[in-house]
């Protein structure tokens, strides 16, 4: 599979957090990966159009870890990905890891081609540095499923569901209230967009 990552590695205040969340997922995803372009700070200075024609016209994945508002992605300050570029993204996958994302800019893409968005409709966060670990896990959890293991989206969404749960009762059983509150806010802003409902797309439809 195809998979382009855009990464705020230079945010002051989360960039380490970016950095090893997009890590964490090409690590679960490698061996299912046949080309991967990853963007950094650095690298958003350029046009999107710079870098997304490089799949040749190919469908992709695409994973976005920066901040986010309801009607863009920001990268180093600057809104990057938004309503007037999004047909870059036609017929791609698209998970803005990204706070507010669900909340215009995912309808914005799928009116513009995108075949699937995730995306948040509300802020996301993580509180204690030693457990960010399962924050980024469960962040990842759909789109490892969904290439590792080829299921379908509906059938990923129970899986999703069943690992934030999983996190939810180690936050509470090693952490406290306070950490296990901002996951399960983390997971009732997860929203999913497909073309025309159709939960019962798989990694084949961008192959």
């Amino acid at each position: 599979m195809n998979i382009l990552t855009i990464c705020d590695n230079n945010d002051t205040k989360r960039g380490e957090y970016f950095s090893t969340s997009e890590q964490n997922l090409i690590d679960k995803l490698q061996p299912n990966i046949s080309s991967h372009q990853s963007l950094k700070t650095k690298d958003c200075q350029k046009s999107l159009d710079n870098y997304t024609p490089n799949f040749n016209g190919k469908p992709f994945l695409c994973v976005a870890y920066a901040h986010g508002n309801e009607s863009s992605i920001a990268v180093d300050n600057e809104n990057y990905i938004h309503f007037e570029n999004s047909y870059l993204f036609n017929q791609s996958f698209f998970y803005a890891c990204c706070c507010l994302s669900a909340k215009q800019l995912g309808q914005q893409m799928m009116d513009n081609g995108c075949k699937v968005f995730l995306g948040f409709e509300s802020t996301i966060s993580s509180c204690n540095p030693e457990a960010e670990g399962i924050y980024q896990d469960c962040e990842n959890a759909f789109m490892t499923f969904f290439v590792n293991e080829g299921l379908n989206i509906q059938e990923c969404l129970k899986k999703v569901e069943e690992k934030y749960t999983e996190g939810i009762v180690h936050l509470s059983l090693s952490y406290g209230l306070f950490e296990t509150s901002i996951l399960q806010g983390n997971y009732n802003a997860f929203r999913v967009f497909c073309t025309n409902d159709d939960f019962s797309i798989t990694k084949d439809d961008f192959v």
